[in-house]
């Protein structure tokens, strides 16, 4: 706040220290909105607005301030300040694997006999492992005989279509 106000001209401050003694005599009761608003030359709706953020900015000016100072400007309450620790110190962890990963993918892209040129694409999918087929036996004339149970007709199969 010291900075904002060593920042400005000493017009805007005069003004400044103007409408705060007209204010404070609007809440005191010593003046009217009207007479106010009248003396500063503002609408009845600016003096409210004014009027609300000079109650908000004498509220912040009166929170307790934390006594930890930060190096950068404002001290951060100190569950932010330890979050953003953390977050810092996990972003660091995550940098250190991701770097070891990529270093381990390019050893693996090198190795000899390595048939995708990349390991990041998708593995093939397995084949599909079927049980070997047996041989049906065959009679001397190269036919095949029928199987037994097989050429008997069953009786949960459908009878033929007419």
């Amino acid at each position: 706040m010291r900075a904002l106000w060593e920042a400005t001209t000493d017009e805007d401050r005069a003004r400044a220290h103007q409408r705060c003694i007209a204010i404070l005599e609007m809440w005191l009761g010593k003046r009217t909105r009207r007479d106010v608003a009248e003396q500063l030359g503002l609408p009845p709706l600016r003096l409210w607005q004014l009027s609300q953020q000079a109650l908000s900015g004498m509220l912040v000016a009166l929170v307790h301030q934390p006594r930890v100072r930060a190096r950068r400007g404002f001290a951060l309450p100190t569950s932010e300040a330890s979050e953003l620790r953390s977050l810092r110190k996990e972003n660091a962890e995550l940098r250190a694997v991701l770097k070891v990963t990529q270093e381990m993918n390019d050893v693996l892209r090198q190795l000899p006999g390595r048939k995708s040129p990349s390991i990041c694409s998708e593995p093939a999918a397995p084949e599909k492992t079927t049980p070997a087929r047996t041989r049906r036996s065959t009679s001397a004339t190269g036919q095949r005989r029928a199987h037994p149970a097989k050429s008997a007709k069953r009786p949960h199969d459908p009878a033929p279509a007419s």
